[in-house]
């Protein structure tokens, strides 16, 4: 009665359950097996080398356009050179222009010195002609006499200050 074409074992149950039971623990650590972790793994890093290459991408674009848009040395340089150019042409006609003052002083004192008239230059006292830069001033008044300090002075129409009155005590010792 025996069908020698299937094997088979007879198996406590106890064993059964027990095998039954690592079975389905096997099935829910399958998230955790190493080969899973692998793979979520190389997932990530699929992930990343694929923003990486669109990163790449985009950097390859911009100095594509950079070169093709790319401006010389010398265009870069003109404007600034164009500056510095009217900067000097300025500065020739300050320059001519405080030559031809020059000129002009000279002429006006030629001229004075033709007719005996002096020209007083600037900081010489033209009212009082014997009393120019190099002379002593003429002593000034003396000053009132000052009060003692901490006495009360009027200030313009304010009553004099009074101390301890409206006015709070100080903080403390400063320190």
């Amino acid at each position: 009665m025996v069908n020698d074409t299937k094997n088979y074992e007879l198996m406590p149950l106890d064993e059964v359950k027990r095998l039954k039971e690592e079975i389905s623990e096997l099935k829910k650590e399958k998230h955790y097996a190493p080969s899973s972790v692998v793979a979520q793994s190389l997932d990530r890093l699929a992930n990343s080398l694929e923003n990486l290459f669109k990163i790449f991408d985009v950097a390859a674009t911009d100095i594509e356009q950079e070169t093709l848009h790319k401006k010389s040395f010398e265009e870069h340089m003109n404007p600034i050179l164009e500056k510095l150019t009217k900067l000097e042409e300025q500065n020739r006609d300050l320059a001519e222009g405080m030559l031809a003052l020059a000129d002009i002083v000279k002429k006006l004192e030629k001229k004075s010195d033709e007719k005996d008239e002096k020209i007083v230059p600037y900081g010489k006292s033209q009212l009082n002609p014997q009393l120019n830069s190099n002379q002593e001033l003429p002593p000034l008044e003396p000053m009132p006499p000052s009060e003692p300090v901490g006495s009360p002075r009027p200030l313009g129409g304010l009553p004099p200050i009074t101390p301890n009155k409206g006015v709070p005590p100080p903080l403390g010792p400063l320190k």
